[in-house]
């Protein structure tokens, strides 16, 4: 289970830390399409090993 939190953490931070990094730095547009891209990157391979245990349920 912590485990399990700890890559929800990392997986949301990610996203929002790289685009505030670009946003800072003067990179808007692409702070804006990083958080496009990587929130649904991220999101399938969160969800990608969640199903691997198909007869388990939390």
């Amino acid at each position: 289970m912590k485990k399990h939190i700890m890559v929800m953490i990392v997986c949301c931070l990610v996203p929002i830390i790289i685009a505030g990094a670009l946003y800072y730095f003067g990179f808007k547009t692409y702070a804006l399409l990083a958080i496009m891209l990587l929130c649904p990157i991220l999101h399938y391979l969160m969800m990608r090993d969640m199903h691997k245990n198909h007869g388990k349920c939390h």
